[in-house]
């Protein structure tokens, strides 16, 4: 890591890619970064995406309030899958100068819990894993979300009718006996 800080930011690629594995399957993962100095005026084809991936600097207080800022101007109203994530998470966390904090802002819209990453000691991969799934397969949430709501009352609605069903079923059959 000491020898990417090293390297001159105006040289190094925009783009980075490597496989993840995701329920057993190969997974290609895709990392476009975009400079928060451009954030303000994302193109079209930048908007266009599978998940995004808000980072901020858990020891920078000023650091979250960008990432809020650009969710709600970009994300907020889309169908895209949107993770948070904690930088430097291998040192102390300081209070977020904005209105809400990181996981008080997820909570309100309706995101996973802030996830954290360092790469001191060892890279952790699990961010990487995170957004491949939430890229693959972008209706699966953490917690339920008011979709799911839909679904599990549909389903538990089936199965009352269908102990409903077999009841009748079973007490006709009986009678006629």
């Amino acid at each position: 890591m000491k020898y990417v800080a090293s390297l001159d930011k105006d040289n190094l690629p925009i783009y980075t890619m490597n496989t993840v594995q995701v329920y057993g399957h190969e997974k290609y993962l895709l990392l476009h970064e975009i400079d928060i100095a451009k954030a303000e005026n994302m193109s079209s084809a930048e908007l266009t995406c599978d998940v995004v991936c808000l980072l901020y600097d858990v020891t920078n207080p000023k650091s979250f309030e960008h990432c809020s800022k650009i969710y709600e101007q970009h994300f907020q109203d889309r169908q895209i899958s949107c993770l948070v994530v904690g930088t430097k998470s291998e040192m102390a966390e300081v209070k977020q100068e904005c209105e809400l904090q990181p996981h008080e802002f997820c909570k309100r819209h309706r995101l996973s819990p802030p996830q954290f990453f360092q790469c001191v000691d060892k890279i952790t991969t699990d961010v990487y894993h995170k957004l491949a799934t939430m890229a693959a397969f972008p209706y699966l949430q953490d917690g339920l979300s008011s979709n799911s709501h839909v679904i599990l009352k549909f389903s538990i609605g089936i199965a009352v009718l269908a102990v409903i069903a077999f009841s009748v079923y079973k007490y006709q059959k009986n009678s006629k006996n």
